[in-house]
């Protein structure tokens, strides 16, 4: 397991992805697609975390997901939503996050807000960017969507979506 005192600053980025929330119901079956993608040499992905809560879930669903073989050796970060430092320095070791903690209506917030905190401090314009994300001005005038263009939500339907049969 990985420290979060461990973690680099944005230039240098350890992983290519994150996948936060991953031993949830949506999160495991991220996992287990990103899993096909790692070790393929024509694949951009050549270094994947999982993040959470739980060390112990995370790593059951590493050992699920990668059935019928042997889990890789993955790192595993601590974080959780309502930790927002654990949650920068998830962004300051990657350029993606797949966030799968849900339902995101609850938890996504504090994850687009740590997002653009970390890309606020890489560019020297948090005095610009402090107002906005303290008061939370960008929640309903998505003021970062017109100030922030490297950065992109991309907001999508997970276990919110799925129905049960019957």
């Amino acid at each position: 397991m990985e420290s979060n005192q461990d973690q680099q600053s944005p230039k240098s980025h350890r992983f290519d992805l994150i996948i936060l929330g991953a031993s949830g119901f949506t999160g495991k079956y991220v996992v287990k697609e990103a899993l096909k993608f790692l070790n393929n040499p024509s694949s951009p992905l050549k270094s994947i975390a999982l993040a959470g809560r739980n060390v112990t879930k995370l790593t059951q669903t590493l050992q699920w997901a990668s059935q019928p073989n042997p889990p890789p050796s993955l790192p595993i970060l601590t974080a959780d939503t309502t930790d927002p430092a654990s949650l920068r320095a998830l962004c300051n070791q990657t350029s993606l996050i797949l966030n799968c903690v849900g339902p995101f209506l609850l938890y996504g917030e504090p994850v687009v807000a740590a997002t653009i905190w970390i890309y606020a401090e890489s560019r020297n314009s948090w005095r610009e960017w402090r107002p906005i994300i303290m008061t939370g001005l960008w929640k309903p005038v998505r003021l970062w969507f017109r100030l922030v263009g490297s950065i992109r939500f991309l907001p999508s339907l997970g276990s919110c979506s799925i129905h049960g049969s019957g």
